[in-house]
């Protein structure tokens, strides 16, 4: 009986240091499904909806916090327009606000930038190791931005926002939420 005691002992200890040491080892993910048909149009400095527009109409968010780095991807309803757009990823550290912006024409992005904001930021910073990669369709986006250009924070929060000029009309989708206004971000996202 004894014996018996020991050897489930022992094997809770096992079950109990391998179920921590491969939960560590994987990264915290959160995603989102946005609504079809929630772009919205600014006119005279005002939003509205426009449910027909299908660009730039954000599908899927997905953010990804690894130990080594935030992964945030997105999906939209129908290629990049032909025209100018611009892509601000916003990522809260608690400690500092991130941005990366991404701008470009059609499927070609033209430029990237991660900044870091708010009070004391930096402005615009160097990040060795950031990727951000637009698909050949243009209907899917990436970003990858190493923990040690984000200050290695324990937890993020991400927002996905997206303009795109289309016959001289801005169009407009938060990733997060229906319509457009103030971003909305994830929940905190720990690391994996």
């Amino acid at each position: 009986m004894m014996l018996l005691r020991r050897t489930l002992a022992s094997l809770v200890v096992v079950l109990a240091v391998l179920g921590a040491s491969t939960s560590a080892a994987h990264a915290q993910t959160w995603s989102h499904t946005d609504p079809a048909g929630d772009v919205s149009v600014v006119i005279n400095s005002r939003a509205q909806l426009a449910p027909n527009q299908r660009t730039p109409d954000i599908r899927r968010v997905v953010a990804r916090h690894t130990s080594t780095q935030v992964v945030v991807r997105f999906g939209l309803r129908s290629s990049m327009p032909r025209g100018t757009w611009m892509v601000a990823i916003g990522v809260w550290t608690g400690a500092h606000p991130y941005s990366i912006y991404l701008w470009g024409k059609g499927n070609v992005r033209t430029g990237v930038r991660l900044e870091e904001d708010g009070p004391g930021g930096r402005g615009a910073i160097a990040c060795r190791g950031m990727r951000v990669n637009i698909d050949r369709t243009g209907t899917s986006v990436a970003a990858i931005v190493p923990r040690t250009c984000l200050g290695q924070p324990r937890r993020v929060r991400v927002s996905v926002w997206v303009d795109a000029l289309i016959r001289g009309r801005s169009y407009v989708d938060d990733g997060l939420r229906r319509g457009d206004g103030e971003l909305t971000r994830t929940p905190w996202i720990r690391r994996g």
